[in-house]
C-alpha cells in the first residue's frame, strides 16, 4: 500500500481500512476507503490513486461500491464531523466527488445502499433511526420512515442493511437493532420502500457478541453475518418473530458475498470471514 494509506501514531505509521469493494465487471479494480481518503487500485493492489482526500467516518456499517447498473457512478457513505448523514457521490469514476448531506437532524450517520434492480435511478439508504429514498440516481433524498413516527415497540433504532428483493418486485428488506431494547430485528416494505413493518426480532444481540457487519438476501434467506457467527432468517416463516437463529458459528468459515459457504477460496475474490470482509490475494 501507498506510504500516503495512513497516519503517525507514536512514531508508528498506521493504515485503517475502513471499507473495501471490488468492481462488478473488472474484478482486478479495487476500493478502499482508508484514513485518510478514498483510493482505486486498477492493478489489483499493486498501486494505489489517490481519489478523495478527508473522509470522516469511524462507523464500521458504511457503503463503498459503483452503481451496479451504471459503474461511472460511485458512492461512499458516513457521517461528516458534525456525526450527521453524509454521502460522498462521483459520476465520472471517482475523478470528482460531491458532499450530499441528506439529513441534518443529528447523529444519524448513512450506513447501507440499496439498488432497486427495475429502476436504477431508485435507490435506498438504510442509517441510525431511518430510511431515505432517492429517485434521482443519490442527488437528493426524501425521508421514507422514521424512529419518531413509531412507538417503543416498533422503534426501528439503528438499520444497518436495506436490500431489495430480486425475486419480487416491490418488494425490500431492512435488518438492524432496537434503539429500545438493542434487539436485533428485521422490517420488511412490500410497496418498493414506501412504508415499512417489523417481521422479525431475535435477542441474540443481547449478549453483544453478535454484532452484525452484513447482510444479504439468498434462496429464500436473509443471512446476518457477525463476528461470532452467521444469523439466518427463512423469508417464509410466519409461525414466530423469534426464528432468527445460529447457522455456524466458526469463524475460519469463508461466504461469498451472496451468503454461499466457500469450501475452495479463489484468488483475488472478497469473501466474508468472521462478519468482516476480507480480501484473498
Amino acid at each position: 500500500m501507498n506510504a500516503g494509506m495512513g497516519y503517525t501514531y507514536r512514531d508508528e505509521l498506521l493504515t485503517y481500512v475502513m471499507r473495501i469493494a471490488q468492481h462488478p465487471t473488472t474484478p482486478t479494480t479495487l476500493m478502499i476507503a482508508a484514513y485518510p481518503g478514498i483510493w482505486i487500485s486498477e492493478n489489483f493492489g499493486s498501486t494505489w490513486n489517490l481519489k478523495f482526500e478527508g473522509i470522516y467516518t469511524y462507523n464500521e456499517h458504511q457503503f463503498l461500491g459503483w452503481h451496479p447498473a451504471n459503474v461511472r457512478v460511485l458512492f461512499y457513505t458516513s457521517e461528516n464531523f458534525l456525526s450527521e448523514t453524509q454521502i460522498l457521490r462521483s459520476e465520472n469514476g471517482g475523478e470528482k466527488w460531491d458532499k450530499i448531506e441528506p439529513d441534518r437532524t443529528g447523529e444519524n450517520a448513512c450506513h447501507h445502499l440499496a439498488f432497486d434492480p427495475r429502476n436504477p435511478d431508485h435507490i435506498l439508504y438504510s442509517g441510525e433511526g431511518c430510511i431515505f429514498e432517492s429517485n434521482d440516481c443519490g442527488k437528493t433524498w426524501q425521508y421514507v420512515l422514521r424512529a419518531n413516527e413509531h412507538n417503543n415497540k416498533s422503534d426501528i433504532g439503528y438499520v444497518y442493511n436495506v436490500m431489495f428483493d430480486p425475486a419480487k418486485s416491490g418488494t425490500a428488506y431492512a435488518v438492524g437493532c432496537s434503539k429500545n431494547n438493542q434487539r436485533i430485528y428485521i422490517y420488511k416494505s412490500s410497496d418498493n420502500g414506501k412504508t415499512w413493518a417489523q417481521m422479525a426480532q431475535s435477542d441474540m444481540f443481547d449478549n453483544m457478541e453478535y454484532w452484525l457487519h452484513e447482510s444479504v438476501l439468498l434462496n429464500g434467506k436473509i443471512y446476518m453475518y457477525s463476528h461470532k457467527g452467521v444469523l439466518a432468517y427463512p423469508l417464509d416463516n410466519s409461525s414466530s418473530i423469534d426464528e432468527v437463529r445460529a447457522s455456524d458459528s466458526c469463524n475460519n468459515v469463508l461466504y461469498d458475498l451472496s451468503g454461499r459457504k466457500i469450501q475452495n477460496s479463489r484468488p483475488g475474490t472478497i469473501y466474508i470471514k468472521g462478519g468482516k470482509k476480507i480480501i484473498v490475494r
